[in-house]
């Protein structure tokens, strides 16, 4: 026997051998999933992931030999227009905010 996701409260069992149900129980299981979690969280578990991927996989790779010194100057170009950008005027419209008691 399975509970439903609304009938646990109820302690109402729903049939294991009824399929309408069971897929009912599934799509409530998976929506609940997807809602319990966070944006910010995503990425903070992802962010975690990818830290940890970077610090042990050099440990277990084979050395790898140097790449050209071209490749090299990609992350200092990034950096560059990161900053050009950062830094460059804003060409959005300054458009006025007007508030009610104005109207």
């Amino acid at each position: 026997m399975v509970y439903g996701l609304d009938d646990r409260r109820r302690g109402v069992l729903v049939s294991a051998s009824s399929p309408s149900l069971q897929s009912k129980h599934l799509k409530n299981t998976s929506s609940l999933m997807l809602h319990h979690f966070s944006l910010k969280a995503i990425i903070i578990v992802f962010t975690l992931v990818f830290t940890a991927l970077l610090l042990f996989l050099p440990l277990l790779l084979p050395p790898l030999p140097p790449p050209p010194s071209s490749l090299l100057l990609v992350p200092i170009l990034m950096l560059a227009l990161l900053l050009f950008l950062a830094l460059s005027p804003s060409q959005a419209p300054r458009v006025p905010a007007v508030s009610s008691s104005d109207v």
